[in-house]
């Protein structure tokens, strides 16, 4: 994953343990973040949200779920 300072969580990062989620070998879960917007995939549906970090903290905002329009 290539990261710069302006941006340095852009890439896509692959989920492999969720609390209380049971991750199939055949789907592969993922969130890939892109100046701070952020899109994934989760067991059933694809999401799209907006990441913030500040002060060593992460955080997104109201996360919604399908495609982005």
């Amino acid at each position: 994953m290539n990261t710069n300072s302006a941006y340095p969580l852009d890439g896509k990062w692959i989920i492999t343990q969720a609390l209380g989620v049971d991750i199939r070998d055949d789907h592969e879960m993922y969130i890939e973040i892109t100046q701070g917007a952020v899109y994934g995939t989760g067991p059933c549906n694809d999401f799209h949200t907006r990441a913030l970090a500040a002060d060593g903290n992460l955080g997104f905002m109201p996360i919604e779920i399908g495609h982005e329009s």
